[in-house]
């Protein structure tokens, strides 16, 4: 079994999972860095030079390769709940987490960062709005949901290993 965190960007996904991973001493994986090492090439640039559509067909990829292994924390881009396939890959042997935030919140996690390809838009705060509502079904598919406003990263650990604990996963 492996735990899957996922939600949009400025979330906490990298941060939580690196920390969860060492908590339960399992692995840890982020898909993007399966992608980056998969293609020589960082995911800016492989958005600005295939497009989204071809990002989310590498994603999907990734996300068959970060489960071949049992016992891993695996990170996940914000948009990969966006394909149904990729869902289905996770639910064969995952717990999915989501972390969630306000628009707001994530805005102010996130402004100013070169690294954000959604975000190249004139009002990024609409764009953050946007994409959250797109993105708000799939989300809801996840097994447990964290808000992570106004948390810190222990206590958004902690409540996803109770979680954990109570579900006996």
């Amino acid at each position: 079994m492996n735990i899957v965190i996922t939600g949009f960007m400025g979330t906490g996904k990298t941060t939580i999972s690196q920390k969860l991973s060492k908590k339960l001493g399992w692995d840890y994986v982020d898909t993007d860095k399966i992608i980056e090492k998969n293609t020589n090439m960082n995911i800016t640039d492989i958005f600005s030079k295939f497009g989204e559509t071809h990002f989310r067909n590498l994603e999907t990829e990734a996300a068959k390769i970060s489960m071949e292994k049992d016992k891993q924390v695996i990170a996940t881009g914000g948009g990969i709940v966006l394909k149904d396939e990729n869902m289905d890959i996770f639910k064969t042997n995952a717990v999915i987490i989501n972390l969630s935030a306000k628009a707001e919140t994530i805005y102010k996690r996130i402004r100013g960062s070169k690294t954000r390809p959604l975000l190249n838009k004139p009002e990024p705060l609409k764009e953050i709005n946007r994409l959250l509502k797109a993105r708000s079904r799939f989300y809801k598919e996840c097994n447990y949901r964290v808000i992570t406003d106004g948390l810190n990263v222990n206590q958004i650990v902690n409540k996803i290993y109770d979680y954990l604990k109570k579900n006996k996963y």
